[in-house]
This record gives structure tokens, C-alpha cells and sequence, in this order.
């Protein structure tokens, strides 16, 4: 298996920043901006698109994040666990 690009992911937006953007994206990533997507969000999830200003990378990506009233029942029932598998 290869090795991740980073060793701590954001649990929020607010904890994006260029520098982990350029080494998860593998390409320079000189700003960015959140935009949360109001007509996708979730029983158990936030979504977000990530709007990238750089070279090298993609111009934009979604990010989801746990929803903070529902994380202790997704947790116990996984609900995160079954989303990426």
C-alpha cells in the first residue's frame, strides 16, 4: 500500500489550508475558498466544494465532514466507516 501524502486530515473546513490542499492535491496550491453546498448536506454530513487557485491540481473538490449533532450515533453505528467502504 502506498504511503498517504499527509498524516492528519482536516475535521473541518476552517482546517484547510493551501499548504496540506498542495500536498494531498500533489501540486501547488497558492489559494482557496469554501463554498458549502446548502442542497447537499445530510443527516450525518457537511459538503463542501473547495475552490483551488494553483498550478497542477484540479480547480475545485468536495470535501464532506461528520455533521456535529449526529457524529456520537454515526460513530457508534458506522456510518462513517460503511460511506468510504
Amino acid at each position: 500500500m502506498a504511503s498517504s501524502p499527509v498524516s492528519w486530515f482536516p475535521t473541518q473546513p476552517d482546517e484547510i489550508d493551501d499548504a496540506w490542499l498542495s500536498r494531498v492535491l500533489g501540486g501547488e496550491v497558492r489559494s482557496h475558498r469554501v463554498e458549502t453546498l446548502r442542497d447537499r448536506q445530510g443527516v450525518n454530513g457537511e459538503t463542501h466544494r473547495i475552490l483551488i487557485e494553483g498550478e497542477g491540481r484540479p480547480n475545485s473538490v468536495v470535501a464532506k465532514f461528520p455533521h456535529a449533532p449526529s457524529r456520537g450515533v454515526a460513530t457508534y453505528q458506522r456510518w462513517y466507516e460503511r460511506e468510504v467502504r
